[in-house]
């Protein structure tokens, strides 16, 4: 269950990126918040990341997201909603959606797997 989170190494502004998202995954950031404090227009840093990274920001922020998740199902007893809001979604329903489309199968069916 690999999440695609690879990009081109190089482009200093896009490791920055990388690195916020890194730290700050958990909570309420978006690309235009990085873009004010990097000083960048959003359209352009937005088509900067994607060139490199392949996907936009909004799907790398996501995969983060969904790989924390993956370990903390796997190694906690958290409930699904705290699950959710250590990652970063205040909605669980979309925490849900998002960890069905990426992963194929729910957080509890994923959680059940892997205490088996």
């Amino acid at each position: 269950m690999n999440i695609e989170r690879s990009f081109e190494l190089g482009d200093a502004t896009c490791e920055q990126i990388k690195h916020y998202v890194d730290e700050n995954y958990m909570k309420n950031i978006s690309l235009s918040d990085i873009s004010r404090e990097l000083n960048f227009s959003l359209p352009y840093l937005s088509r900067l990341f994607t060139s490199k990274a392949g996907i936009c920001f909004s799907e790398y922020l996501q995969n983060v997201r969904i790989e924390q998740s993956l370990k903390i199902l796997a190694n906690t007893n958290a409930k699904l909603f705290e699950v959710a809001q250590l990652v970063g979604y205040s909605d669980i329903k979309f925490f849900t959606k998002v960890f069905k489309k990426k992963m194929n199968m729910t957080p509890g069916k994923y959680r059940k797997m892997m205490h088996e």
